[in-house]
């Protein structure tokens, strides 16, 4: 392991963690509090900033230049591509869960019961009454014509949108060390090794807050793995689009977008299970399984040879 290497793992998990521990000693991750889950958001957002500092730190302390690492905005067809990628694990997601038992809503009625059994989770403290958010509901319900496929696009929508704009700005401070830095460091491995180790680096960075409940709330300790998994999985998806694409710049997106997504199965899916039925579980992981397995069906070259990186 090279000292840069070494470099950047201490700074981006010492600045991350840091962050974790904060929330951890300070409850704030645990509270119910309005202003509270409003500062823990914010905190969470620094969190995902830990690569992108160990990066900086460590490409400065080699005297080489951030330029090389890929962030580029010369858009090409693999950023388009790389984006319906990444929906279609959301939407596959959707699917699998209901054919694997969660069910599918399909009437506004059941959205509606769904949603509100879903509410009576959350404390009580941040939510609004039952009664309030049936009348949004019935609202929202009125928009689309109570067509609950329609809402679905829209949300779908809404997501991407967002994921490619605001999130993809969150998404770089992560992924401008996985697919910066790391993904030059690793260039030579070829992509199936490299998105191994990346993958398992990435994986191990989130334990801290997974360790609190995030992602896996009702099944944290498991969740570390699993999310590990996961992490490994969606790195032969990104890793392969990062070679494509050439930019960092359409990592973030598509890790954006997968983040403002992601959210879908939690309306579409009546049955709610953080390791079954979650796109960090393993509805999820099946759904990337089939899309590399698409994208080794269609250009195994990439796969199988050493990976170029260009910024």
């Amino acid at each position: 392991m090279s000292k840069k290497l070494l470099i950047f793992i201490a700074v981006s998990f010492g600045f991350s963690w840091t962050i974790a521990v904060i929330l951890w000693l300070t409850g704030l991750y645990s509270s119910s509090q309005p202003q509270a889950s409003l500062v823990k958001t914010l905190l969470l957002i620094v969190y995902m900033f830990g690569p992108a500092v160990g990066t900086i730190v460590s490409q400065k302390i080699a005297g080489e230049k951030l330029s090389n690492l890929g962030v580029s905005f010369k858009i090409n067809v693999w950023w388009i591509v790389g984006i319906l990628a990444i929906v279609s694990i959301t939407l596959l997601t959707v699917f699998i869960s209901s054919l694997m038992g969660a069910k599918l809503n399909t009437t506004w009625d059941q959205l509606e019961l769904s949603i509100l059994e879903l509410y009576k989770n959350i404390p009580s403290s941040e939510k609004p009454s039952t009664a309030e958010i049936a009348k949004q509901l019935e609202e929202i319900g009125k928009s689309v014509n109570y067509n609950v496929f329609l809402f679905y696009l829209i949300s779908l929508l809404s997501g991407i949108v967002a994921g490619i704009t605001v999130n993809a700005v969150a998404a770089f401070g992560e992924e401008f060390g996985w697919r910066g830095f790391l993904f030059k460091e690793f260039e030579n491995l070829g992509l199936i090794i490299s998105s191994l180790v990346i993958g398992l680096i990435w994986g191990i960075w989130h334990a801290p807050i997974i360790a609190m409940g995030h992602n896996f709330p009702t099944h944290p300790l498991e969740g570390i793995f699993l999310m590990t998994l996961f992490c490994i999985l969606l790195s032969f998806i990104m890793n392969y689009f990062r070679e494509k694409g050439k930019s960092v710049v359409l990592s973030s997106m598509m890790h954006g977008t997968l983040n403002g997504t992601a959210g879908l199965y939690i309306y579409a899916n009546t049955v709610k299970n953080d390791i079954l039925y979650n796109i960090t579980g393993v509805s999820g992981m099946l759904s990337i399984l089939l899309i590399v397995a698409l994208l080794l069906l269609l250009d195994r070259k990439t796969f199988f040879k050493p990976l170029q990186a260009k910024s």
